[in-house]
C-alpha cells in the first residue's frame, strides 16, 4: 500500500532537528526509518505528508531535500518515454484476472483407500482437470458424483478457493453390508482350516461350536431353518442371511529369505543441481553442463507459483538434484542379518494385527549362513471367520 502511494526519503539538517520532529509529532506526521547520518538526519514519511511538513521546516529553521523517491506513481514517471511499459503492465493485470477464473491446483484431503491417481482419474471424466474454467466446476453436482462412484466414502466436500479446487473426503473404515446383501439367503463357511475359539449367532442356525475342528468350505451357519410342525415333522423351511462373530484359529505358514551379500550405495559428495520450469503438463529444463556419473540418483521437487493465499498458478518451479554414488559390496554379520531378519518379521506382524488377527503361537526361527539368511516356521493366529455364501433354497 506505501509503494502504491510512494513514499519519499529525506535529509533533514539545521540547528532545530528535534523542534521539527516534535512538530511532526504534534501534528501526527508519520515518520519511519529514522537515522543520524553524520551531521544531519534521514527518514522517510509518505507523499502526502512530505507535503504537510515543508512549513514545519520553515517554522522549526530546519531544510530539507528529497534524497529518494519510491513508489508506483514515481516509477510510471521515470519511465514514461517506455510505451511498452505500460502496456506490458497492462497485460500482465489482464492475464492475471483472466487466471483466476480456472483451476490451477487441485487439492485431495482424507483419502486413504482410494488413490489421488484413481481420483484424478475420476475427475478427468467428468471434465474437471488443471485449467478447467472455475465456473464450469459443479461442487455439489461432482461431490454427489464422488459418493456415486466411491460408494465407500461417507462424506465428500468439494470447494473451489481461488485457483484450488479442494476435496475433502471421509471413507468408511467400517465394513457394512448393504441392506441388499443382507437380504439374500446366505450362509456362513469357513474360510481356512482351523479350531472355533468362539462363535455368537445373531440370526441363523449355528452348525458348530467353540472347540470344534472344521475345514475351509464347512458351512458354520446355516442360513436354512427348519419349521416344524406339532409331530415335530419339517412342514417347510425359512431362509435368512445368517450372521454371526466368529473367531477361529488356524495357522499361517511364514518363509523368508535374503542373501548374505548386499549392494550398498556410498555417495561421493558430488552432485549437480539444474531446473526447470513446468507448464500445466509440459516441462522445460534450463540447460547446464552435463556431468556424467557412473551411477546417480534424481531427486526432483516441484513447487507451484501462487501469488497469495489460494490463488495459484498453472507455473512450477521443479528442481533436479542427481547425486553420484558408488556400489559397495558387503556382507552382512550374524547380529546384523538376525537383526535385519527380525525387522522384516516384525512389519509382517504389524499388518497380521492392522487386519485383526491375534497372535495365538509364534513357531517362526531365524537361521543365517554364509550365503543365505531364511525366517520360516507357522505362526498360529486367532482371526475373525466365515464367508459368505449365497444359499440354495431347499425343494
Amino acid at each position: 500500500m506505501v509503494y502504491l502511494r510512494g513514499s519519499v526519503r529525506v535529509g533533514i539538517s539545521g540547528a532545530s532537528c528535534d523542534r521539527f520532529f516534535n512538530l511532526c509529532a504534534n501534528r501526527g506526521i508519520l515518520l519511519w526509518n529514522v537515522a543520524c547520518v553524520r551531521e544531519h538526519y534521514e527518514c522517510s514519511l509518505s507523499v502526502k505528508d512530505f507535503r504537510r511538513v515543508r512549513p514545519l521546516a520553515r517554522k522549526s529553521k530546519t531544510r530539507i531535500r528529497i534524497l529518494e523517491k519510491k513508489g508506483l506513481g514515481f516509477f510510471l514517471f521515470r519511465h514514461r518515454k517506455r510505451k511498452l511499459l505500460p502496456a506490458g503492465i497492462l497485460f500482465g493485470a489482464f492475464l492475471m484476472v483472466s487466471l483466476s477464473f480456472f483451476v490451477w491446483d487441485i487439492q485431495i484431503e482424507g483419502n486413504e483407500r482410494f488413490t489421488e491417481d484413481v481420483i484424478f482419474e475420476f475427475l478427468k471424466e467428468n471434465g474437471v482437470y488443471f485449467g478447467t474454467p472455475g465456473a464450469r466446476v459443479d461442487c455439489q453436482g461432482l461431490a454427489d458424483a464422488m459418493r456415486r462412484q466411491f460408494p465407500d466414502l461417507t462424506w465428500v466436500s468439494v470447494e473451489i478457493s481461488g485457483t484450488q479446487l479442494q476435496i475433502n473426503v471421509r471413507e468408511n473404515t467400517a465394513s457394512q453390508e448393504s441392506s441388499e446383501e443382507a437380504a439374500v439367503p446366505s450362509d456362513l463357511v469357513a474360510d481356512c482350516d482351523g479350531v472355533i475359539e468362539s462363535i455368537i449367532t445373531r440370526q441363523g442356525v449355528p452348525l458348530v461350536e467353540a472347540g470344534s475342528v472344521v475345514k475351509k468350505g464347512d458351512v458354520l451357519v446355516s442360513g436354512t431353518m427348519e419349521i416344524l410342525n406339532d409331530s415335530l415333522e419339517t412342514a417347510g423351511y425359512q431362509y435368512c442371511a445368517a450372521d454371526a462373530d466368529i473367531r477361529i484359529r488356524t495357522s499361517y505358514a511364514y518363509y523368508d529369505s535374503f542373501p548374505m551379500v548386499y549392494e550398498e550405495k556410498i555417495y561421493t559428495g558430488r552432485r549437480q543441481t539444474s531446473y526447470g520450469i513446468r507448464i500445466g503438463q509440459k516441462s522445460v529444463s534450463l540447460p547446464v553442463p552435463d556431468t556424467e556419473y557412473e551411477n546417480e540418483d534424481i531427486l526432483t521437487s516441484e513447487k507451484k507459483l501462487r501469488l497469495s493465499g489460494n490463488f495459484y498458478l498453472p507455473v512450477s518451479l521443479v528442481t533436479y538434484v542427481r547425486r553420484e554414488y558408488q556400489i559397495q559390496i558387503k556382507n552382512y554379520s550374524q547380529e546384523e542379518a538376525e537383526a535385519l531378519a527380525m525387522e522384516r518379521f516384525q512389519k509382517k506382524l504389524e499388518i497380521f494385527k492392522e487386519k485383526g488377527l491375534q497372535i495365538f503361537e509364534n513357531n517362526v526361527k531365524i537361521n543365517a549362513d554364509a550365503k543365505t539368511c531364511v525366517t520360516a516356521g507357522t505362526l498360529t493366529v486367532i482371526q475373525d471367520a466365515g464367508e459368505r455364501v449365497e444359499r440354495t433354497r431347499a425343494e
